[in-house]
């Protein structure tokens, strides 16, 4: 089985500004030449959003967003 590197870690608050901080975060780790860079956005906004809706993080909590390659 291959595993990945860690390219990072970010912790965020579960509020809606989160969710673009999340997008730019990934999108500035993997690089603007990364083949899969619009569908990691994509998902990282999805999941982000999520979070931020169905989830305790909504009240204070914390999100933790980490992306490896």
């Amino acid at each position: 089985m291959r595993t990945g590197s860690l390219l990072g870690v970010i912790d965020l608050t579960g509020s809606p500004e989160s969710v673009a901080l999340a997008r730019e975060y990934v999108r500035r780790k993997l690089g603007a030449d990364h083949p899969a860079l619009d569908d990691v956005t994509i998902l990282t906004s999805e999941v982000v959003t999520n979070a931020t809706v169905h989830s305790n993080s909504r009240n204070g909590g914390r999100i933790t967003v980490a992306i490896a390659e």
